[in-house]
């Protein structure tokens, strides 16, 4: 008997059943890849900017709370009178700041302030100095010598860049805050300092290395002086003098029972500002970003990037006591100020400089917002924030959310919009997170 075979197969139905399948589990997986992938992206930029903007908001406070640092208690003793706080003290100066080499450093110098008895003061007003920065800055030139800004060329940093749309220029609708203090506990002085400067030995008791400005910085408990000495290097003594000592210079007695310490001005003594700054995107070529930047002492570095926005309020004090935010535009308009140290009283030159930068010793306390992104795209075509400063940079008292809309990733953005953002990047389709705190000027308020 003869068997025979068919021929056995899908059928048509069977087969598209089967592609069917196929292509809903392809589908289903190409789906779950996307998906996993931007929540990856979006979780990833979320570290990010958490990291970023926790890391920046802690190193711009530790500058603040160190602001106006010297050895000298900050407030004199003599006190205000009837409904008045006791008066600012000023730093002591014997080295003329206007001079050649140290007009970099932005502190005022002897021709502005006016010499008596071969001295004159430097008003902690220009210990913190702010900018308000919109399309341009106010003033709109920060490199005004001798005025408290961030003056420092140093070869290889140059100085604070100007508000541009290239990279390497400051980013426009970010403010600019300088700071200055004296930081370490410097070395002990071993012998009793008093009397003529020029040529009189200050003994230490360990060495000391000076830099090149050749500048001690001398302080007990109640005087912070720059005193001016002939040489640099590393020594356990050194002698006063110098082209920067001021004729007839005569130093107030710094007696070593007053644990009287001294430091060197260049490593020190420093002046930090913080700053945005436009930077090439190393992922992603022709892209710019912005990065916020920590100068200090003219050496330029970034912190962190991906901080789209900075914006400074600075708490006041009157003369009443009474403490109020402004901004950095009426802070240095700002008269209703404490009284400046009487004992010494001083000069007709010091006394002007001092009432017209008054608001800026008055100031105790800094509020700061930053404004931190994911750097790269990681939301939606459209994303809402909240930022204590609308895009036009007036104040968000309301509260007000808004709209990040790139025009690149979406053809109809909602009516107000934010669709260029104050430093003329384009939005993207970044996640948004606002930092703010309040940072106690320790050494303004004592």
């Amino acid at each position: 008997m003869i068997k025979t075979f068919r021929h056995r197969g899908f059928s048509l139905i069977e087969l598209m059943i089967a592609m069917v399948i196929g292509l809903l589990l392809v589908i289903g997986i190409t789906s779950l890849f996307t998906t996993t992938s931007g929540i990856n992206r979006m979780e990833n930029g979320l570290a990010r900017l958490q990291e970023n903007g926790r890391f920046a908001l802690d190193r711009i406070a530790e500058d603040i709370r160190m602001a106006s640092a010297t050895r000298g208690t900050r407030k004199a003793s003599e006190g205000g009178g009837g409904n008045r706080v006791n008066p600012d003290r000023p730093i002591l100066s014997f080295a003329d700041f206007g001079s050649t080499d140290l007009r970099q450093t932005g502190l005022p110098g002897a021709s502005e302030s006016g010499v008596t008895g071969g001295r004159y003061f430097i008003s902690p007003a220009f210990m913190v100095r702010g900018t308000e920065c919109r399309t341009s800055c106010s003033p709109a030139n920060i490199a005004v010598p001798n005025r408290g800004w961030d003056t420092f060329n140093v070869a290889g940093f140059g100085p604070v860049p100007d508000v541009g749309t290239t990279a390497g220029s400051r980013a426009a609708g970010a403010d600019v805050l300088t700071l200055r203090y004296l930081r370490g506990v410097g070395v002990p002085l071993a012998v009793r300092f008093v009397g003529v400067i020029d040529n009189n030995a200050i003994i230490l008791n360990s060495p000391l290395t000076v830099g090149p400005s050749r500048i001690l910085v001398m302080g007990d408990y109640a005087t912070t002086a720059f005193v001016p000495v002939t040489a640099s290097g590393t020594a356990s003594s050194f002698v006063g003098g110098g082209a920067s000592l001021l004729a007839d210079a005569q130093a107030p007695s710094f007696d070593v029972f007053n644990d009287v310490r001294v430091s060197d001005f260049d490593t020190d003594f420093v002046t930090v500002s913080y700053y945005l700054r436009l930077e090439n995107d190393p992922s992603r070529p022709g892209r710019m970003i912005s990065a916020l930047r920590r100068r200090e002492n003219g050496i330029d570095v970034s912190i962190a990037e991906g901080i789209e926005r900075l914006d400074f309020l600075y708490h006041v004090e009157d003369r009443a006591g009474n403490v109020r935010p402004m901004t950095a535009d009426q802070v240095a308009t700002a008269t209703n100020c404490p009284d400046p140290s009487m004992n010494p009283p001083l000069s007709a030159g010091a006394a002007a400089l001092d009432l017209a930068n008054c608001g800026w010793r008055s100031v105790r306390a800094i509020e700061v917002y930053l404004l931190a992104n994911t750097i790269d795209d990681a939301g939606e075509r459209q994303e809402s924030y909240q930022y204590g400063f609308l895009a036009n940079g007036t104040a968000n008292t309301a509260n007000a959310v808004e709209v990040a809309c790139d025009p690149q990733y979406n053809s109809s953005c909602p009516a107000g919009a934010v669709q260029v953002l104050p430093s003329g990047l384009p939005p993207g389709r970044m996640l948004r997170r606002e930092f703010r705190t309040v940072v106690a000027l320790r050494n303004n308020a004592y």
